[in-house]
């Protein structure tokens, strides 16, 4: 069981990569490499609710490291599998080609 630290309460898993090795390449210096919120992630502005969008860099399996532009569904914790084209819902905002790996 998993707890948020401020609330207590429990809470789900947003993004799960394990055991998925289409998406993304582990060991060494790969991998799920970073997590960034949008600003307005959950914060409701100019009379919109707040965005829903995250960014995760992750290496896949070819070795070339992504930055994907993941969204959450309206009220609820979990990711939006149908926003994006690729598997898993996410949309590719950069690739960028390893050379030496």
């Amino acid at each position: 069981m998993k707890l948020d630290a401020i609330t207590g309460k429990e809470v789900g898993t947003l993004l799960d990569f394990s055991g998925d090795a289409t998406k993304i390449k582990c060991c060494g210096e790969t991998g799920m490499l970073s997590l960034a919120f949008h600003p307005n992630f959950s914060k409701p502005c100019c009379g919109s609710p707040g965005t829903g969008l995250f960014y995760v860099l992750f290496t896949r399996p070819d070795g070339a490291d992504v930055v994907g532009e993941f969204k959450v569904k309206p009220g609820l914790e979990e990711v939006d599998e149908s926003y994006g084209p690729n598997p898993g819902g996410y949309k590719t905002v950069i690739v960028i080609t390893q050379p030496y790996r």
